[in-house]
């Protein structure tokens, strides 16, 4: 099952151009496809890697503005940990 839908994929790329195409997948193959941080990342929770891998993919590869920053257009899954103060 993919991931987005076919008109999902096509509305997005048609709004971007060859060039910022070409220099996201720069970025994302220097990082992703480095053997010793693939092999890193095999060896770490999920957890672990969850901060790290939202930053090195959406702010870094994809662009977007991670909050706090000034006019942020993404946020970090808020956890509620209620559990740990109730008895």
């Amino acid at each position: 099952m993919p991931l987005f839908q076919q008109s999902v994929i096509k509305k997005y790329i048609t709004d971007l151009t060859k060039s910022e195409l070409q220099t996201a997948w720069q970025l994302f193959t220097a990082h992703f496809h480095d053997a010793t941080k693939q092999a890193n990342i095999r060896n770490l929770k999920e957890e672990e890697y969850q901060e790290g891998f939202v930053r090195d993919l959406f702010v870094s590869v994809l662009g977007y503005t991670l909050n706090p920053q000034p006019d942020y257009n993404f946020v970090l899954e808020k956890k509620v940990c209620n559990r740990l103060y109730q008895k």
